[in-house]
């Protein structure tokens, strides 16, 4: 049988094109399966250990990452190594831990079969905010530290510990934004203890990870440990210590007191006493667990984005009643909340939420017409705040399934506005669409940390507008029936 690479549907090995979505077919011996099911399509990164290749499991049709040992490690080492990585991640169910499907052996050696997340690791977001000197969202940034938290709380729940968390092991998902803890290779079970000095990565690691003999065996306390050090990294684009080799990281981490994040960030001199307490040399000293760090790391995040929200005067007891449906009229606002993965099947039927954050009530009609073309026969109810406060009002009890949103407000910018909804009932299922005049590419990578993969620049040409909202419904299977043709568009126009 040939498997077709674009819909994973079996063929007849006598057909040249898939049966299903007429793609060209490959020959079946043209690309072997790894363990009979996995195709390996392309390269994802490189590690200590090995290549993390982009696949498909063409038994189950859905994308994975699949992980293949170097052949020239030390193979005893490299087993035992590979398979605790295996065992460090099985066992877990987090929606903040890369998922683990299988472990096994093949002709191009080891491998481990693992989620694909189709996402941004928060490195090269922290780099981008670098580049173009612009300050990470304090919101998202508790956001990002209290899931992952929770991740690792599973891990040291399950008698783990990942020791090699930094910014480069988190990735953010796209359309999501969740972020998402990997690379276990190398992790450690508690009753092993068996980490030397060099595991890690010089500006992560824990004094216990240099120096064991004087501070004890590494534990749950240094993933916290590194886990502070992405947070000060997160806040201020720097890590707690500047040094240049391994050597000078080793003795700062071991004999010098990081510096208080209020000397790089003034304005944060409320996460000092966090960072002081986490960044201890004694472990004993640190905060009692990862989940207990995160926790008080949030609460002052927290404090400060209700604080800004304060200063604009957002409350959130009622909501304006600006609503359209899907032929640009005004109508009374929608009860619609936000739904689970499962309720949200059955949105054919019962039609789709939009909310367009826009000031532009020209802006807004425009919109509801172009929904209207792009869902077809699909019941659409069009929500208008015109701004973000008057969002965040709106979604107070759930947000929409689709988010049209403008970067350049008063007030509340997109980003903020967007980081805010995110942690909301439905936030991380929305699509976002970020439409502006504004959308240089530093503005972009303001919503890098945020999941965002779709921009529109305006001014918007109506069919552009259009194919962009039909394709994120045929995405979501929202369309059921045949859409109108080109022609039958431009002549609404």
């Amino acid at each position: 049988m040939k498997t077709c690479l674009r819909c994973s549907l079996p063929n007849r090995n006598s057909l040249d094109r898939c049966a299903g979505c007429g793609a060209l077919l490959e020959d079946p011996d043209a690309t072997k399966l790894i363990e009979g099911r996995y195709r390996l399509e392309g390269e994802l990164g490189r590690g200590a250990m090995g290549i993390v290749h982009r696949a498909t499991d063409v038994t189950l049709g859905r994308k994975v990452a699949i992980k293949m040992l170097y052949a020239d490690l030390d193979q005893s080492e490299a087993l035992m190594r590979f398979m605790q990585e295996a065992r460090s991640i099985a066992s877990v169910r987090n929606d903040h831990v890369v998922g683990v499907y299988s472990f096994g052996e093949c002709e191009s050696g080891l491998f481990i079969a693992m989620e694909y997340i189709d996402g941004t690791d928060l490195d090269a977001v922290i780099d981008q905010h670098a580049l173009h000197d612009m300050p990470f969202s304090v919101h998202r940034a508790g956001s990002i530290i209290a899931a992952v938290a929770k991740g690792l709380g599973a891990v040291h729940s399950a008698g783990a510990i990942h020791l090699d968390v930094k910014p480069a092991n988190i990735v953010i998902e796209h359309g999501s934004a969740r972020p998402v803890l990997v690379d276990f290779g190398l992790a450690r079970f508690f009753v092993e203890n068996k980490a030397s000095s060099r595991d890690g990565t010089p500006a992560y690691m824990s004094p216990e990870a240099f120096a064991p003999e004087r501070f004890g065996s590494v534990s749950h306390l240094s993933d916290q440990y590194a886990l502070a050090c992405t947070a000060f990294q997160l806040l201020s684009g720097e890590y707690p210590f500047q040094c240049e080799t391994f050597w000078e990281m080793g003795e700062a981490h071991i004999l010098r007191e990081p510096r208080p994040l209020s000397v790089l960030r003034p304005h944060l001199a409320s996460f000092d006493r966090v960072f002081a307490r986490a960044l201890q040399k004694k472990p004993s000293l640190r905060y009692e667990s990862v989940l207990a760090f995160a926790s008080d790391f949030s609460a002052i995040s927290q404090s400060i984005t209700s604080n800004r929200l304060a200063a604009i005067k957002l409350d959130e007891t009622s909501a304006p009643s600006v609503s359209m449906d899907h032929h640009g009229r005004h109508e009374p606002p929608s009860r619609h909340t936000a739904q689970t993965a499962r309720e949200r099947r059955d949105l054919v039927e019962t039609g789709a939420r939009v909310l367009v954050v826009d000031d532009d009530p020209a802006f807004a009609r425009l919109c509801a017409r172009a929904l209207q073309l792009a869902f077809y026969r699909t019941p659409v109810t069009v929500e208008v705040a015109r701004s973000g406060t008057e969002a965040l009002k709106r979604c107070k009890d759930g947000c929409p399934d689709i988010l049209l949103l403008d970067y350049l407000m008063p007030e509340l910018d997109g980003v903020e506005t967007l980081s805010l909804l995110r942690d909301r009932v439905g936030g991380a299922d929305m699509d976002t669409m970020v439409m502006s005049a504004g959308l240089v590419d530093s503005a972009r990578n303001h919503f890098s940390a945020l999941g965002v993969q779709s921009f529109l620049a305006k001014p918007i040409e109506f069919p552009a507008l259009v194919e962009a909202l039909r394709s994120t419904a045929e995405r979501r299977g929202w369309i059921k029936s045949p859409s109108p043709n080109s022609s039958g568009l431009d002549s609404d126009r």
